[in-house]
């Protein structure tokens, strides 16, 4: 899965956030219906010498967000191949909501990249059918749809995590943020 470094990397530049960086993790406060959200980002590396200790930082996830690059069709299939596999694999059979990113969306009208782009429709297709709950593309070369590609992952936590969110915050003792 293509890296998220430069995506979680722009995303930090808005003006409407505070990120720290630490490695691999990033951290966003966002406001989401006028609630303060924390947003823990994990940029967790794809190659196989990982692939023991990646899903030690699967526990506490309410969303993933699986990157492919449109200029790669098989970066597509991996989402299919790899990720969702290990997904389901190390997630109680993959009952966390996760959402397909195409990347470089700024190559799709490009002379060197226009014939080889996956078709949004495809990975549409492969998102419905593997369970992904939004399919978005973005481009963090231009920052094109890249709020939205946070907007949506937070609206799909909520989505899916809302009665467990609302039933704590009517407790006497619990304050939000």
């Amino acid at each position: 899965m293509p890296s998220l470094k430069t995506i979680y990397q722009l995303f930090s530049t808005s003006k409407f956030l505070h990120f720290k960086i630490n490695k691999t993790s990033y951290t966003a406060h966002v406001v989401y219906n006028e609630v303060n959200i924390t947003l823990g980002l994990w940029d967790t590396a794809g190659t196989e010498e990982y692939d023991n200790q990646r899903p030690l930082s699967y526990p506490g996830t309410h969303i993933f967000v699986m990157v492919y690059d449109i200029t790669n069709a098989q970066s597509l299939q991996n989402i299919e191949k790899k990720w969702v596999k290990e997904i389901k694999e190390f997630t109680n059979d993959g009952q966390i909501p996760w959402i397909l990113v195409g990347n470089k969306l700024d190559l799709r009208d490009s002379a060197d990249f226009k014939d080889r782009c996956v078709k949004f429709s495809d990975a549409e297709k492969l998102g419905k059918r593997l369970g992904a709950k939004r399919v978005i593309e973005t481009s963090a070369k231009t920052q094109k749809n890249l709020a939205l590609v946070f907007d949506e992952a937070v609206q799909v936590v909520v989505e899916a995590f809302e009665p467990k969110i609302v039933k704590k915050s009517n407790s006497k003792n619990c304050k939000q943020q």
